[in-house]
């Protein structure tokens, strides 16, 4: 673990978490911003509600705009697994 995140859960940062937080999503927004999600890119569900999608993998068919479209590989709650429409924000890279 990094020295930023050990300071971080010891509390040394404690007043400076929702700044942090918003640092943390705008880097996120970037770095998903430059990805290209090719069609049959292997993709995790990050940060996303509801949270029982959280960490479920899928394969991008397309982007559109800010979102990729993407079909699970297994349906969950009222998800189908086709044609689901995911901010890029939300999903990352499977290597």
């Amino acid at each position: 673990m990094s020295n930023t995140a050990g300071d971080i859960l010891t509390g040394l940062h404690d007043n400076d978490l929702v700044a942090i937080e918003k640092a943390v999503a705008m880097r996120r927004k970037i770095l998903a911003e430059g990805q290209s999600f090719l069609p049959g890119t292997r993709v995790r569900i990050t940060n996303i509600r509801p949270k029982y999608m959280e960490g479920k993998l899928a394969t991008v068919k397309y982007r559109e705009g800010s979102k990729v479209v993407v079909d699970l590989d297994y349906s969950i709650g009222r998800f189908i697994g086709k044609n689901l429409r995911v901010p890029v924000t939300c999903v990352e890279v499977v290597a």
